[in-house]
Parts: structure tokens; sequence; C-alpha cells
């Protein structure tokens, strides 16, 4: 998901949704998410 602040600048939120149970993993906002980001996010998740 993506939003806009009031001075232009994107905020992004990265959701994992179990899909089974609809439970959220994980929220984490962020301004960018390069892949690394993504990987330590789901490595967490372990």
């Amino acid at each position: 998901m993506s939003d806009a602040l009031c001075d232009g600048r994107k905020v992004r939120v990265l959701n994992i949704i179990d899909d089974c149970n609809r439970e959220a993993l994980s929220v984490t906002p962020s301004i960018h998410y390069p892949a690394k980001k993504v990987v330590e996010v789901l490595e967490q998740l372990e």
C-alpha cells in the first residue's frame, strides 16, 4: 500500500497477510522499500 504525505513524499506500508486465516503477519511502514528490506522482513517471520 502507498500514500503521499503533505510534502509530496510517498509513504509505503508492506503488508504480509496469511490468506488462510486472514491474519496480518506484518505491517511495516517506510518511506521506501528496497528488495533487501523486504527480504529482512520476510526472514523475521520465519
